[in-house]
């Protein structure tokens, strides 16, 4: 019974975010229902392909069921003031499985998940004092300082090293329940554990998307060539040379990315930025 109501909601939702997207608006991420994304009914591959509503297809992995346009545009507006990032899926040993798409005005990025960081009560974070505890990823920090800028550091220490976590405040837009994002963790960067998988499919990004790099140049900026450059060009070979990590691996004959990502509101990528 939970599993036919399962999928008389997901068709249900499906209908309801193509209505409301055709209505030229973006729906609340507080309308996902949570047993549906993140990390629930679209991760847990449990519908079978024959039961999957009109404009949903499965992703090729077989247990994530990845988004046609609509519910796309309906998930990058849902998430986009999470800061999101996008990865390339691998196979077993670690080679991407990205593969791009020339749609005339377009690319589209096969094969990619989008993460976007973990938000916080915004009344639980503003109300800490310095030197109380806070729990980030299950783990209990002490708020450490407040910055001008409304971020929030917390410190964690054991007998052999100092932890971090850093609480920014989310611009999730007009009218909606502010909250804040946990978006870096050290000794390691931590993006991974500090992020919801809300999506796994196609993704699609303007030709005059910017591409930066990963590694800074002399005066401290970062590289930056358009998609097309970005994905056909050995990335040894983009100068300044050695500042990109990712795109086009031209001795494996493979391309990935890992970066954030910045969306128009059509849910067009128009910018990137490599992480660690």
């Amino acid at each position: 019974m939970n599993c036919v109501y399962r999928h008389a909601k997901t068709a249900l939702l499906s209908v309801f975010l193509s209505v409301f997207l055709m209505m030229g608006a973006a729906v609340p991420e507080n309308l996902v229902p949570e047993d549906l994304v993140p990390g629930g009914f679209l991760s847990e591959g449990l519908v079978p392909e024959n039961l999957v509503p009109e404009g949903f297809l499965p992703a090729d992995c077989g247990t994530v069921y990845a988004a046609m346009p609509t519910e796309y545009s309906y998930l990058t507006n849902a998430f986009k003031a999470r800061v999101p990032y996008a990865e390339s899926r691998t196979d077993d040993r670690g080679r991407s499985l990205s593969k791009l798409v020339d749609c005339g005005d377009h690319y589209e990025l096969t094969n990619v998940n989008l993460y976007a960081y973990k938000k916080y009560d915004a009344a639980e974070v503003e109300n800490l004092s310095v030197g109380e505890r806070y729990t980030v990823e299950g783990k209990a920090y002490k708020l450490k300082e407040i910055k001008e800028n409304g971020e929030r550091v917390l410190e964690r220490k054991d007998a052999f090293d100092t932890e971090y976590a850093y609480l920014v405040p989310a611009n999730p837009g007009r009218n909606k329940k502010g909250y804040y994002i946990s978006v870096k963790q050290s000794p390691s960067d931590g993006s991974r554990d500090s992020s919801d998988l809300y999506y796994t499919g196609t993704i699609y990004l303007r030709k005059d998307c910017v591409m930066e790099s990963l590694g800074l140049q002399e005066d401290g900026s970062r590289a930056s060539v358009d998609a097309g450059t970005y994905f056909t060009t050995d990335r040894k070979s983009l100068l300044p040379e050695g500042l990109f990590s990712y795109g086009y691996d031209a001795a494996e004959d493979l391309l990935s990315v890992f970066g954030s990502i910045t969306l128009n509101s059509e849910g067009y990528v128009i910018s990137y930025t490599e992480k660690y």
